[in-house]
């Protein structure tokens, strides 16, 4: 268990008119324990509106005596309670308090080593003999990529604690969890990752959210700009289809979607239609993954993605659900909107591929075709990835855009469309769309499944674990 040091003192606190001794190191050890069921994919089935379910034996493993502490976090409000039920058979759960969140500083972190061999960030077990094949065609630039990898400086002076989408909520488990990726890669040693497999590179870079990878990760003693490439799953799919089966250009709901990734109003659209099939079925009741009655009918953009990621990776014979709906509801409204993409899908998957691979080698491709011409037009430029994008120091990013623009241009230029232009512009300084990273072989024990998954595939729980995890998924 990696062990955080709290900005809290030994102190004494009165319990039934009793003073009570409450030392540091037990507040250390209890709310660090806390902290990595709250940021470990493994307990996120038993995390509701923040607060993390901690059954009794297990905290009293971590010291015994651990009531005392409790009701003097709850008192000092570090933590909110809420109530266990025999009915429901649910724990006691604990989740800090934005009050809290507001002031707490870590001042250190005693890594578990024990993390090198299982990562608790990704939840991925690391085999200390695993042969990574990389191919020849990418071997000069991730020899160039590790050197830039190498020279990277960790800021920890200052993590900012990043707010609950649309609310005034401090995201815990997203600070924590940076938090201790950031220490991870300062220590070094065992702790760093450089490794490229399934034809993607992962590093300590794309454990960290797009915020603390913009902000706390320094090059050259600047900070970083984002370029990355906006719908890259649904864009990746039409150049596979495009190049697996040419004549589909001349279909027109395949130009109507490819108008749609250029417009850069893909998911915009897709989640309109879903939309209008909900209004249209408002008689039939809907339930989330805990048997509770669905209110709010209506999907979001982001729950629109999350469908048509269920759909595309999902296993055709298998049934996810997300807010009462299955993957059968976004594969027949896809299926109406873009037919003949629906049977190049369909036909991968029932030849026992995965379209997650073939996808994913021409995204890899393109970064590292564009990473070429970076390190070839300016031989200074320092780079990191994190999969479909790219991450200069600010004062490359206007030449970098160049050849971004450029690159990006020769994507689109290969699909058809309904429009004449399209225009692609460099993102704000300060804004960017954060990358969806997930590693391909990620937590496959089917006993750490939380009841959402209801019996997914192995290909399922790969990507739909960073996504309950986290909102960094926008540009897929």
């Amino acid at each position: 268990m990696n062990e955080l040091n709290f900005n809290i003192n030994d102190t004494t606190f009165g319990i039934k008119g009793k003073p009570k001794k409450i030392k540091a190191k037990h507040i250390n050890k209890l709310l660090s324990f806390i902290v990595n069921r709250l940021v470990h994919p493994k307990y996120e089935e038993s995390i509701q509106n923040g607060y993390i379910e901690i059954p009794a034996m297990s905290i009293k493993k971590i010291y015994d005596k651990y009531g005392n502490y409790m009701k003097y976090f709850v008192k000092k409000g570090i933590l909110e309670r809420s109530p266990y039920s025999k009915v429901d058979h649910k724990c006691m759960g604990y989740r800090f308090t934005n009050d809290f969140m507001q002031q707490v500083q870590i001042n250190g972190i005693i890594l578990d080593e024990k993390s090198t061999i299982f990562d608790l960030i990704n939840n991925e077990p690391i085999e200390e003999n695993e042969e990574v094949v990389i191919p020849t065609k990418h071997t000069e630039v991730l020899n160039r990529l590790k050197a830039d990898f190498d020279s990277v400086v960790i800021d920890l002076s200052h993590i900012d604690k990043v707010k609950v989408d649309k609310t005034y909520y401090i995201d815990a488990g997203k600070w924590f969890r940076n938090v201790i990726s950031l220490n991870k890669w300062e220590k070094g040693g065992l702790h760093i990752t450089f490794k490229f497999k399934s034809n993607r590179l992962y590093t300590n870079f794309t454990s960290l959210s797009s915020h603390y990878r913009k902000n706390n990760v320094i090059i050259n003693g600047e900070k970083l700009n984002e370029f990355d490439i906006s719908s890259s799953f649904p864009l990746m799919l039409a150049l596979y289809a495009k190049q697996q089966y040419p004549d589909i250009v001349k279909d027109p709901d395949f130009i109507r979607y490819c108008t749609s990734l250029k417009t850069q109003s893909f998911y915009d659209d897709l989640k309109e239609r879903l939309n209008i099939t909900l209004n249209c079925d408002s008689s039939k009741q809907r339930k989330n993954s805990q048997n509770e009655d669905i209110r709010h009918r209506l999907l979001s953009k982001k729950a629109a993605k999350k469908l048509f990621q269920m759909y595309l990776n999902g296993d055709t014979k298998r049934t996810p659900y997300l807010e009462g709906y299955s993957n059968s509801f976004i594969r027949e409204q896809f299926t109406l909107m873009y037919p003949e993409l629906n049977r190049i899908i369909e036909e991968v998957k029932n030849s026992n591929q995965e379209i997650y691979f073939k996808l994913v080698e021409i995204e890899t491709d393109f970064i590292f075709s564009t990473l070429e011409e970076l390190y070839l037009e300016y031989p200074d430029i320092r780079i990191l990835t994190c999969h479909d994008a790219i991450y200069v120091p600010k004062s490359f990013s206007e030449r970098t855009n160049i050849i971004w623009a450029a690159k990006m241009q020769e994507l689109y230029d290969q699909l058809p469309d309904e429009i004449n232009d399209i225009k692609t512009i460099l993102p704000e300084e300060d804004e960017g769309i954060d990358v969806f990273c997930v590693e391909k072989d990620f937590c496959t024990n089917t006993k750490n499944h939380p009841p959402l998954y209801g019996g997914w595939s192995k290909e399922d729980k790969i990507w739909w674990d960073e996504f309950i995890r986290d909102e960094d998924f926008d540009d897929l």
